[in-house]
């Protein structure tokens, strides 16, 4: 007299669909799925259907979190494609080469932020350093400004 497992009968007879959730008391809802063999099959044959329905299930949640990466990576594109300033000015740098104006550098990204580049060859990225996020200006191997 569970009444759990009178609502699992319940919505094994009745539901329209393939899967459905299942309330338990003092716990989330579990998702439970309907997986059909023929009557009077094997223990196997109910194995094999079990897992062929756990294989398909596991495509499923693949694709799908494929296609969400997909569209986030979208997003992504399109949101530097107009989000970010074509150019920044620096003045006032130590060294007279570093002034001027940084323009992006193509399509490059370093921590989620375009790459600006200078005349002389200088760049200016945003990087991690110890933990701490910043923009920085350096020509590679060395950074001059954090």
């Amino acid at each position: 007299n569970d009444p759990r497992i009178k609502e699992l009968r319940h919505k094994l007879a009745y539901s329209a669909g393939d899967k459905f959730k299942l309330e338990l008391t003092g716990g989330r809802p579990q998702e439970v799925r309907r997986v059909e063999v023929a009557e009077g099959s094997s223990a196997a044959e109910q194995q094999a259907a079990l897992h062929e329905a756990m294989r398909q299930q596991a495509l499923n949640d693949e694709r799908d979190a494929d296609e969400k990466r997909r569209r986030l990576r979208n997003q992504r594109v399109e949101r530097m494609k107009r989000s970010d300033p074509w150019c920044y000015m620096v003045k006032g740098a130590g060294n007279t080469a570093v002034n001027g104006t940084y323009s992006r550098h193509g399509d490059a990204v370093r921590n989620g932020a375009r790459v600006y580049q200078n005349g002389d060859g200088f760049l200016l990225s945003r990087e991690s350093i110890g933990g701490l996020e910043g923009w920085v200006v350096g020509k590679v191997p060395r950074a001059f400004y954090a």
